[in-house]
């Protein structure tokens, strides 16, 4: 699954519930995507999804740019049993920046 020039693409149909988690995690994604300080240039591909026995739900990403991972870019999108969002565990401070190679 990856986001691509702002348009999400993930898995649908099969009705298993990390399905429904992740479409909802990523629309969480892009309705606050100042919550995990996504930049231009940004791609996030699913590497886990979790629901527990209550129905809330982790969904965790690795960030991407230019197809390579981002070190310390991961995070977690956590969803409440009803779907919601309920937060982000992102270790980033602010929008990861590439920067242009030393001459």
């Amino acid at each position: 699954m990856r986001q691509r020039g702002g348009a999400v693409r993930a898995r649908t149909g099969g009705g298993h519930p990390e399905d429904t988690a992740i479409a909802r995690a990523l629309d969480a994604i892009k309705r606050n995507p100042e919550a995990v300080r996504t930049a231009e240039g940004d791609r996030y591909e699913v590497w886990k999804a979790n629901v527990t026995e209550t129905g809330a739900a982790h969904v965790r990403f690795t960030r991407l740019f230019k197809g390579l991972p981002v070190t310390g870019g991961d995070f977690v999108v956590h969803l409440t049993p009803d779907g919601s969002f309920d937060g982000v565990s992102v270790s980033l401070e602010k929008p990861w920046r590439s920067t242009p190679p030393r001459s």
